[in-house]
């Protein structure tokens, strides 16, 4: 099965006239393309929309030849974790407004890996809950304040930044007079 998507991908690509490479694994769960190289950018499209099409078409093909495959992620220079990693923050920040303001916030239009982050980020946050609506592809997730909210005593406070960040802001907007800096606290 390997080297059935291994020459299914390497087709698109070389129709496509690109340079990537590409590189199959296998896990007891899935299978796992990663794409690398110059071009591996047009591969992951706007949002990884290329991609998701072309893990879709791949999976087409694996259950063609088999109706017991396994899942098929495909992923080029590490875009899924970084995406991950961004959409996770971006749920936080949300949330912390949302628990503040007491105001829904609904999120653009998400496929449904990312919505799962959001979802996933959020679950264990007291203050806010998560929810999908709307009809594919223009689902999209609203995070809304949680109505059984703790009392005001306990509402979420923004972290605040150690001795050492505060100094180093300051440090960077310092002038110096003369040969050496002078800090006037």
């Amino acid at each position: 099965m390997i080297d059935t998507i291994k020459d299914f991908i390497e087709g698109i690509i070389s129709r496509l006239d690109l340079q990537c490479s590409i590189e199959v694994t296998e896990t007891d769960e899935e299978y796992r393309v990663e794409l690398s190289g110059p071009d591996s950018a047009v591969l992951i499209g706007y949002r990884g929309d290329v991609l998701d099409s072309l893990q879709y078409l791949t999976l087409l093909l694996i259950n063609k030849e088999n109706s017991h495959a396994k899942r098929i992620v495909i992923d080029g220079e590490n875009y899924r974790a970084k995406r991950e990693e961004t959409l996770t923050k971006l749920a936080k920040n949300l949330a912390f407004k949302v628990a503040k303001s007491g105001k829904a916030i609904s999120l653009e239009p998400m496929n449904p890996f990312e919505r799962r982050i959001i979802h996933s980020a959020l679950v264990e946050d007291k203050y806010v809950t998560t929810e999908s609506e709307g009809v594919e592809p223009n689902r999209f997730v609203i995070i809304k304040p949680n109505k059984n909210k703790p009392s005001n005593s306990t509402q979420p406070k923004k972290e605040q930044p150690t001795q050492r960040e505060i100094l180093n802001r300051f440090n960077s907007k310092m002038k110096s007079f003369g040969g050496e800096k002078r800090r006037f606290f």
